[in-house]
């Protein structure tokens, strides 16, 4: 039970205690200011030095949290300003109806800047996402990943929920790309995935380019461009979406089952998007079909 609990705060708590500390500590030290300043009440030497260490401790917790980290936060990743207002968001509302769900997918490449911090901005927006912290994960969602990038993917099998879903393809110095064919885009279209957002350029016949960058990443900037990015957005991602992507529910007219998972994930990360559309996959272990 202890070790399910620290998987829980390590995974989503953390943030939050971040965020609430220097507000608890500033609390805190205004109650001893309170009972320091406050007329017609004795306080001990020993409670005054107490209140002291407390309003000391507090504010150099919140010059640490708030300045400190904040300021390496800004210079390495980027500000919440610097995310969220990203130029993909402007071609996203250009280019989607907003009638018809879909989910987005971060796809990361090594020796490239980490863009998982995206994955917040998508959701403060009200956009679905199927890469980042999945809180609802189950195995065989863990299977889906698998046979869907041939075991490529970055998450933590071994603990329990929350599981944080990453693609991470190989990059092609020759190209300066990465190939999309790495992973299975019919079972991407099949999770609803509309758009794709990389920090380099995807090859690959099942999407089409929306947009490319107009600024180098964050890692590449001067320290004046950092701090002028951090207050105006970034625009170093290329946005695409994929020829072929299947709505959230809809009607097929065939039905194939299979004996286990393993069966039927294998042939499903190797069947076209269009014959996805037209078959339910079903595997015995989900009860008796015929």
């Amino acid at each position: 039970l202890l070790g399910t609990v620290w998987t829980w705060v390590n995974a989503i708590g953390f943030g939050r205690m971040y965020m609430w500390t220097p507000f608890v500590f500033s609390f805190t030290a205004a109650l001893a200011v309170d009972a320091i300043e406050r007329p017609g009440i004795e306080i001990y030497l020993l409670r005054r030095r107490i209140c002291m260490i407390v309003i000391t401790i507090a504010t150099l917790c919140l010059f640490y949290t708030q300045i400190m980290d904040r300021a390496y936060e800004w210079k390495t990743y980027g500000s919440y300003a610097y995310q969220n207002n990203a130029r993909i968001f402007d071609v996203l509302a250009g280019q989607a109806d907003q009638s018809v769900p879909y989910r987005i997918a971060l796809i990361n490449a090594p020796e490239k800047d980490n863009i998982d911090f995206l994955n917040g901005a998508f959701h403060t927006r009200g956009l679905a996402t199927f890469t980042g912290v999945t809180h609802l994960a189950t195995g065989r969602l863990v299977k889906y990943w698998d046979a869907m990038n041939n075991r490529n993917s970055l998450y933590i099998k071994d603990n329990p929920k929350p599981v944080f879903f990453s693609l991470n393809l190989p990059f092609s110095k020759d190209t300066d790309s990465v190939d999309i064919s790495e992973i299975s885009t019919a079972m991407l279209a099949l999770a609803n995935v509309r758009y794709l957002v990389s920090e380099c350029p995807l090859i690959g016949d099942d999407v089409i380019e929306l947009h490319r960058p107009g600024m180098p990443p964050m890692s590449k900037l001067t320290l004046r461009e950092r701090a002028k990015a951090n207050f105006s957005g970034r625009n170093d991602l290329y946005l695409y979406e994929l020829k072929y992507t299947l709505p959230r529910l809809y009607i097929a007219r065939n039905l194939r089952v299979f004996d286990n998972d393993t069966e039927m994930l294998s042939v499903l990360s190797e069947a076209p998007a269009s014959a996805l559309r037209e078959t339910v996959f079903l595997s015995r272990a989900d009860g008796p079909v015929e």
